[in-house]
């Protein structure tokens, strides 16, 4: 399938008439565009946490489609993205209208329908596109050209050729997080900032700890100067359980016509390691959407270091000794009208 989807091999051969008032010497350059090239970033990633550092491989994957292979060529890998356009869309009014059965297929304005029609054409365009010695830097306006050195041959067909764009070693501050809730792991990260001159790409990236393959990560984008957690994996040597201690459902008064479920949950986190951990324990409060729907006697031991009230999502960050363990509790009550039924509950 993919000998039949590859584009044929393809000669191209220029006939030029030259005019000339005497004789001499001269050089001509010929330059022309080629569809179906493209570029995407990749990383790797070698962490080495016992000495606080990590280093970051930024390479370039280079595929070609054009129908000839490039043999021993000179190139330049430029983060300007053409496919997605030049021109600021334009922001049409927000209008709210109530809905009538009758009228809904017909209630799409002008304004409205042209931004479905520039909503559609990003969306193609992010689809067609591929996924977000050193490389000489050129800053551009609004866009860097990565001048990859030396010669390098990059065949026609599906296959990339992969170019190294620089190779950089981070400071970078490690630690841990866990959500119980979701998963019960708890994984390592590695705090850097990007000191160099060029962005990082969004892409994929994979990742060595002490030199051993532990899997992939995302990227997101980072520009100079910038700082971002990136993800190494799970570290066995840690231990998080989160248990649900109590649950119970009463009724809760004779005139309010309320019913109230009552919970208790625990965490402990456990370091096996021989040496102290920091790790960031995530988790969060139920969040009620309608009036009829209560939450209270909230009570939490210890107190969380940081607690975003409006998404009831909160955070402890602490240090564990080798060999030590350490405990949170949430306690709170859910009350809703009696006979009625809560989603979300567990």
């Amino acid at each position: 399938a993919e000998l039949q989807s590859a584009k044929p091999r393809e000669d191209k051969s220029i006939e030029l008439t030259l005019r000339a008032d005497g004789c001499g010497t001269g050089q001509l350059a010929l330059t022309y565009l080629v569809s179906e090239v493209s570029w995407w970033p990749t990383y790797e990633i070698r962490a080495l946490p016992g000495e606080g550092r990590m280093e970051l491989l930024y390479s370039g994957q280079v595929r070609q489609k054009s129908g000839e292979d490039w043999n021993e060529v000179e190139l330049a890998l430029s983060t300007a993205q053409p496919a997605r356009g030049a021109t600021v869309p334009e922001l049409y009014p927000w209008e709210l209208r109530l809905w009538e059965p009758s009228r809904a297929v017909l209630q799409k304005t002008t304004g409205r329908a042209e931004n479905a029609v520039m909503a559609a054409a990003y969306d193609k365009v992010e689809e067609e596109m591929a996924p977000p010695a050193p490389a000489g830097i050129e800053s551009r306006s609004t866009s860097l050209l990565f001048a990859i050195p030396g010669k390098r041959t990059v065949a026609s067909g599906d296959e990339p050729a992969r170019v190294l764009i620089s190779r950089s070693d981070y400071a970078a501050q490690m630690s841990y997080i866990t959500i119980p809730k979701l998963s019960s792991f708890v994984y390592l990260q590695g705090k850097i900032v990007n000191e160099g001159l060029a962005p990082l790409l969004a892409g994929q990236a994979m990742i060595y700890v002490d030199g051993d393959y532990v899997g992939k990560t995302g990227i997101k984008p980072l520009a100079p100067g910038e700082s971002a957690d990136l993800s190494l994996g799970i570290d066995e040597g840690i231990k998080i359980k989160r248990e649900l201690v109590k649950k119970y459902e009463r009724s809760k008064g004779t005139l309010s016509k309320k019913q109230e479920m009552e919970y208790d949950y625990r965490i402990v986190v456990e370091n096996f390691k021989k040496q102290a951990v920091k790790v960031k324990v995530v988790d969060q409060l139920p969040r009620p959407l309608q009036e009829e729907i209560e939450l209270g006697d909230v009570k939490l031991s210890p107190e969380p270091g940081e607690w975003d009230k409006e998404k009831q999502q909160m955070s402890w960050p602490m240090e564990i000794k080798p060999g030590g363990k350490s405990e949170i509790t949430l306690h709170f009550t859910v009350s809703y009208t009696r006979n009625g039924r809560v989603i979300g509950l567990d």
